[in-house]
């Protein structure tokens, strides 16, 4: 496994031998670190992840929704390693311990980007859907899911992910296409067709026939 920026000097070792053919570029010693005893196969993991995400932030080197995916993965790594991380603030609280200052409001908008946006517009989103637009969309969805509870009753209310997820996913292309007036828009029209159909309609009786 390549650590501490491994990965960025073995793409420029390729670029060098692609680009002269040298062969001190295609051969090369590289140290070798045993691995320490003392950490379990998912605390040493966690320790190269943790490397590769620094690193990549250096470079930008990342999208928000592959950072966001592999810090979820360190989530998962912290617990099989037996470190309790089950809420924001304490896997935040790890990570910084671990070397990657992250914060929990980050962390929040990660977990919401994977659960509500993900399922809608994956192309989108591993197209380079900006972190702005991100943010956009997940206050659009919290202010609208807000209002909605307000307007219908507990009992009667559809589940807002369905109303949420049909609009959104009608942008599911290229990124620039995720406008998030527009996706309000549609989701506006989502939410008024749901009540539309609720509503009771009066069928008035004919008057009766003149004989």
């Amino acid at each position: 496994m390549l650590a501490s920026g491994g990965n960025t000097r073995l793409a420029i070792l390729n670029e060098l031998w692609q680009e002269t053919k040298d062969e001190r570029y295609h051969r090369v010693c590289w140290p070798f670190r045993p691995w320490p005893e003392t950490l379990s196969p998912q605390q040493g993991e966690v320790q190269c992840l943790i490397g590769h995400l620094a690193e990549s932030d250096l470079h930008n080197g990342l999208m928000f929704i592959e950072r966001a995916e592999r810090i979820l993965h360190l989530r998962d790594l912290y617990q099989e390693a037996g470190i309790e991380c089950s809420t924001q603030l304490a896997l935040a609280e790890q990570l910084t311990r671990d070397g990657y200052p992250v914060s929990p409001s980050q962390i929040s908008r990660m977990l919401q980007t994977v659960d509500w946006l993900l399922p809608c517009i994956p192309n989108a989103l591993y197209g380079g859907l900006t972190r702005k637009i991100i943010d956009r969309l997940l206050a659009l969805r919290s202010a609208a899911e807000q209002v909605w509870a307000k307007l219908i009753p507990l009992e009667r209310q559809p589940e807002f992910t369905d109303l949420f997820s049909t609009a959104l996913a009608t942008f599911n292309g290229e990124p620039e296409a995720v406008v998030p007036q527009l996706v309000q828009d549609e989701l506006l029209g989502e939410m008024s067709s749901w009540l539309f159909d609720q509503r009771p309609h009066s069928c008035a009786k004919r008057p009766p026939s003149a004989i």
